[in-house]
């Protein structure tokens, strides 16, 4: 178990089979098929002319018969052959005897024989028939009569019509020419579907003896059976079906089937899957409409794959009870479905295929970007911003002057960098001051010493002092300044030298013989054109062993020249004075 859930079975009507046949040829059945459990099968036995239904082999007399079905089931119709009783007779037992009475099974040959007693003659049958044996198929029960009369008798004949109302319906037998008083039988036979009525003459026996008496017509009338034709559903709750009445045989009759919301017609009891469909009426018949609950896809999605996912998807039956649900991805939330439910998980009830739509957002979070100090640098952004889960944000750190960027808080050196947001989430841009180095140099170590010479941070205060040894004294830096000690703060590496000079010597200048700037004399060298433009020429006198350096006025050292080379390109520098030095002698250079 993971959450809430619901597991719903689905159950579906059974289906039976229900079997009918007959142990022999002598009849049909119907009312086999398909059919759903509890539904209604009607069984129906039609015996062949001649026979006769006995029994089903449950020993029930009834057809038709109604079963409820609970299971597959096998019904046997027993039929037998019809018995008739043949009674033959006279029609005056002075005038003759007979033989030939008795009990036979349908089909089965009869023979009857008429004697006359003395002084009387045999005239014929009452079928009609004049000859003696006279023999005949039993088919129903009959009564024959053998029709005598006296000898020298001059008999007087009439006509006997025996007619049908409707030859569709039925037949009728026994008509013809027959003698005065003589005693005829006449029968009416009704054709399947049918039923006899009665005669004109409103005898209702279907077959009859009558006597001649005169010309004489009788005429049969037939009407058609009433069947009743029933149309059910499996079940009330899954449809309806229309059709059931009474009706005349060989009319034809519309039955139909109307499912219920969420079901749909599946077949009839027989089989047959038209919908509406016509029968012809040939006995009573019931129509058992099967229904099923209809099927429906539901279909439940988020409104992006990337944002979350979603349970619940399938096929299902009308009127089930499915559990749907979202669930989102790691920094997006759930807001609603859409049909505007904010319920999650929620239950639904089928009723048709359907899309359900799980919108989901993104999560809205913190990212602030912050330098360690704001005198060190800056960011950007700056401070606190709201953003959309995964969203990409290029952050950038920026020194001030004298400071560098170090890394993050995170350990990222990058000061440019893109990140991606998934939660709240703090950046510090970290920043270091700039180190620089200054470097403070006599001379000439026989002349003094400084102090003061180390590494810096930016903008620190930084004291050089030149200490002249005994016998000299400290004259200036190499960058013109005379301060001692020189106090400045450093925004940059500076390399300066301390000029000593001897306590005999001058203040140095051109000419001066002290080991000054000016005393170039001393090592044999002179600089033109100075002030320069561009280019210095340098004169010796005699080999150049020595290299040249040039020094800005922070003592930062700017090229050095080998030994060997006399030429000097300051074109690049900017306007001001630059220090020359040749072994322990320095100069000046102007730049214009």
């Amino acid at each position: 178990m993971t959450d809430n859930a619901e597991y719903t079975a689905n159950f579906a009507i059974q289906n039976y089979t229900i079997t009918v046949n007959a142990n022999n040829n002598y009849g049909t059945v119907s009312g086999g098929g398909t059919y759903a459990y509890g539904s209604t099968a009607t069984l129906t036995a039609t015996a062949n002319e001649g026979y006769h239904f006995v029994e089903w082999n449950d020993h029930n007399t009834d057809s038709p018969r109604s079963i409820t079905v609970t299971g597959n089931a096998t019904y046997t119709a027993t039929f037998a052959i019809n018995s008739y009783t043949i009674t033959v007779q006279p029609n005056n037992a002075d005038f003759g005897i007979t033989t030939g009475s008795g009990t036979y099974t349908h089909g089965q040959t009869v023979t009857a024989t008429a004697t006359a007693n003395e002084g009387y003659v045999f005239n014929g049958w009452s079928d009609g028939a004049t000859e003696t044996p006279h023999t005949f198929t039993a088919t129903q029960d009959l009564t024959l009569i053998a029709n005598f009369s006296e000898e020298n008798y001059d008999p007087v004949f009439y006509t006997v019509t025996v007619q049908s109302a409707n030859n569709t319906m039925g037949s009728a037998t026994g008509g013809g020419v027959y003698e005065e008083h003589q005693s005829l039988q006449i029968s009416a036979t009704a054709n399947i579907g049918y039923s006899f009525v009665r005669w004109n003459d409103n005898n209702t026996d279907n077959t009859r003896t009558i006597t001649v008496t005169g010309d004489v017509t009788y005429t049969a009338y037939f009407e058609a059976n009433t069947y009743s034709i029933t149309a059910v559903p499996d079940d009330e709750a899954h449809g309806s079906t229309s059709g059931t009445g009474l009706y005349d045989y060989g009319t034809t009759v519309t039955i139909s089937a109307t499912p219920s919301e969420g079901y749909h017609f599946i077949q009839w009891n027989d089989g047959n899957t038209q919908n509406p469909r016509v029968v012809t009426v040939t006995g009573n018949m019931e129509y058992t409409a099967s229904f099923a609950a209809s099927t429906y896809v539901v279909n439940v999605v988020a409104n992006n794959a990337m944002y979350g996912t979603t349970t619940g998807s399938g096929l299902y039956t009308y009127g089930q009870s499915i559990s749907i649900s979202a669930i989102p991805n790691a920094g997006y939330h759930f807001v609603q479905w859409n049909d505007g439910s904010a319920q999650n998980v929620r239950t639904v009830i089928v009723t048709g295929s359907i899309t359900y739509t799980a919108m989901f957002t993104g999560e809205t979070y913190q990212l602030t970007v912050v330098p360690d100090d704001d005198s060190h640098g800056t960011t950007i952004p700056n401070g606190t911003n709201n953003y959309a889960y995964g969203e990409q944000v290029t952050i950038s750190a920026m020194a001030n002057n004298g400071y560098r960027f170090t890394q993050w808080n995170d350990g990222n050196t990058y000061p440019m960098r893109t990140v991606t947001v998934s939660s709240n989430a703090t950046y510090t841009a970290n920043f270091e001051a700039i180190q620089y180095t200054v470097t403070a140099t006599p001379n000439n170590v026989i002349c003094g010493a400084t102090t003061g010479s180390g590494v810096y941070n930016y903008m620190d205060e930084v004291s050089l002092i030149a200490t002249p040894n005994e016998g000299y004294r400290f004259d200036r830096w190499s960058d013109g300044s005379t301060d001692n000690p020189y106090v400045f703060n450093v925004t940059q590496n500076v390399t300066v030298m301390a000029v000593f000079v001897s306590e005999n010597s001058g203040q140095g200048g051109e000419g001066d013989d002290s080991e000054g700037i000016d005393e170039v004399e001393k090592v044999n060298v002179r600089i033109y054109p100075n002030p320069t433009s561009g280019i210095v020429n340098v004169k010796w006198d005699g080999e150049q062993t020595m290299p040249m350096q040039v020094y800005n006025i922070y003592g930062q050292l700017l090229q050095e020249v080998p030994s060997g080379e006399n030429v000097i390109d300051v074109s690049s520098y900017a306007k001001g004075t630059y220090i020359l030095r040749i072994g322990e002698a320095t100069m000046k250079i102007v730049k214009y």
